[in-house]
């Protein structure tokens, strides 16, 4: 009895084995025209036309500009993070004709505990 309930645990082992389920990444290289940064309603609303959000001026999806700014200051240089502005502010993230940047950062906490502390799973 006992060889004919561990064969029957084999069977059912290679059967699930077998039929386990794959799943089908589909990769797409289709980008959105435009990415929704405000959206209160179909009048107020504001896009970002570019992939960067410091490439342009946000929009309405009219076309129309808002005059919508994000900056940043850090160690007493203000840093633009989003839109484009009369007063010439430096990038975050700067472009190819400003050149790269190097930078630095230091937490209190662990890798670990920080993905933990988002619900994340480190990789």
């Amino acid at each position: 009895m006992k060889v004919k309930n561990i064969a029957f645990a084999a069977f059912l082992a290679v059967l699930s084995a077998g039929c386990a389920k794959t799943e089908e990444v589909i990769v797409s290289n289709l980008t959105p025209p435009a990415y929704p940064l405000v959206s209160i309603d179909p009048f107020t609303s504001a896009w970002s036309m570019t992939d960067n959000l410091y490439d342009e001026t946000v929009k309405h999806w009219t076309g129309k500009e808002f005059p919508l700014i994000g900056a940043i200051k850090v160690d007493g240089q203000t840093y633009r993070f989003m839109g484009q502005e009369d007063l010439e502010l430096t990038p975050v993230a700067p472009t190819s004709i400003q050149g790269g940047c190097k930078g630095r950062c230091k937490f209190r906490a662990s890798y670990s505990e920080i993905f933990r502390t988002l619900g994340l799973r480190p990789l």
